[in-house]
């Protein structure tokens, strides 16, 4: 609801990877590798109600994402193991098609953003884990994720009777 919008997408993500495992001293391993995407996001929205209006939203990026791992053996049952990578965040057909959507559950038209881009998000993790006997282990692991542009809802009205889909600065 309203049924007077329709939209069609087509997306396309082609992609290579390479990747080098190297054990560099017997307690230092080092992983790292890249990936390279190309997409191509295409979303073409009908307003019926207005005599057919239509809105194309086109997406296309060629992103090259590279990662790092190493792993320390710290003791033969303690390992330390820390990650960086470089990803991306697409957007849905539904948040860059123009079409309306009526939310029933909260009272609220929902609508698209042509101009939304991708986001680019840096992820950060390490852990420890222990091994106290085979097929044991205890770990504890922490995790920051950084993204740029992220895609967020944002409200058109001071009572969030409409919402779009905006990329902010960042998250």
């Amino acid at each position: 609801f309203p049924a007077n919008f329709t939209y069609a997408g087509d997306q396309t993500i082609d992609a290579v990877y390479g990747m080098v495992d190297w054990s560099a001293f017997e307690w230092l391993r080092l992983t790292g590798g890249a990936r390279l995407e190309r997409t191509d996001i295409a979303v073409d929205t009908v307003n019926l109600g207005k005599n057919n209006e239509r809105f194309a939203a086109n997406i296309q990026s060629t992103d090259l994402l590279p990662s790092l791992a190493t792993t320390v053996s710290i003791r033969t049952n303690l390992l330390f193991r820390a990650a960086w990578s470089q990803t991306v965040v697409r957007p849905t057909y539904r948040e860059i098609s123009r079409a309306e959507i009526y939310d029933v559950a909260q009272s609220r038209t929902i609508r698209g953003n042509q101009n939304l881009t991708m986001s680019a998000s840096r992820n950060y993790d390490a852990r420890l884990e222990w091994y106290p006997k085979p097929g044991d282990i205890m770990s504890v692991g922490v995790f920051y994720k950084q993204i740029d542009k992220p895609i967020e809802q944002a409200s058109e009205t001071r009572d969030n009777s409409i919402i779009f889909f905006d990329n902010f600065e960042q998250a």
